[in-house]
């Protein structure tokens, strides 16, 4: 994940992973940032 697992610990809630219909899943940078904010602002009922 990239981050300290104390860190991890404290958090309330994690996103689920970016994943693509196949094998490869390479996102641009703008891509990965539009989805995780879509994902974060839709709501729980979305996500």
């Amino acid at each position: 994940w990239g981050l300290a697992p104390e860190l991890l610990e404290r958090v309330d809630a994690t996103l689920p992973a970016i994943s693509g219909p196949g094998g490869y899943n390479h996102l641009s940078v703008r891509s990965a940032a539009a989805i995780v904010l879509d994902r974060l602002l839709a709501g729980p009922d979305r996500v």
